[in-house]
């Protein structure tokens, strides 16, 4: 089924989330790509977030992932410490997108400035706000014929071909 080309976090049914402990904090929000369809070259994903400005920028930062491989990473600054909205827009390689359900996760590491400083430190913060944007415009999948595949690749071409959708095995 169709399905809008921008999407934030909000529209997905996400609520923002906010970082407050020290060490790494990950929240995952899940998307979805209709079988037989990929993302074009222009897709991307907006992060908007603001930030403490009490973290080792050297220490700290968000390293975004889809589907378990790194896509994309912020390294916090005092300029960006004084505004509480940055936005970052990190692209989205069409190969790391599959068909079907996918895991957008934004992993967040906060360190404080002062290792000394106690475990409860509630100065240290990064918020991911739900206006954050998923640009998925997608486009259609080519499919090679005279590609030989066998039943080692399934359930490939089955979900990238919907016209396969009455094919029968008989043994």
């Amino acid at each position: 089924t169709p399905q809008p080309t921008d999407q934030t976090l909000a529209s997905l049914g996400y609520k923002g989330r906010l970082f407050e402990s020290r060490g790494v904090g990950s929240v995952s929000y899940n998307f979805n790509v209709p079988p037989g369809w990929t993302v074009a070259s222009d897709a991307s994903f907006g992060l908007i977030f603001g930030h403490s400005a009490l973290i080792d920028y050297n220490s700290s930062g968000i390293v975004v992932l889809l589907n378990g491989k790194p896509i994309g990473s912020v390294r916090m600054s005092d300029a960006s410490a004084s505004l509480s909205t940055n936005k970052i827009l990190i692209n989205i390689p069409a190969s790391a997108v599959i068909p079907g359900k996918n895991r957008l996760e934004v992993r967040v590491n906060l360190l404080p400035n002062d290792v000394c400083s106690p475990q409860d430190m509630r100065g240290l913060w990064v918020n991911i706000w739900p206006e954050s944007t998923l640009h998925l415009p997608l486009e259609l999948t080519p499919i090679n014929p005279v590609s030989n595949l066998s039943l080692a690749s399934y359930p490939a071409p089955f979900i990238y071909y919907p016209l396969l959708d009455n094919t029968a095995f008989v043994l």
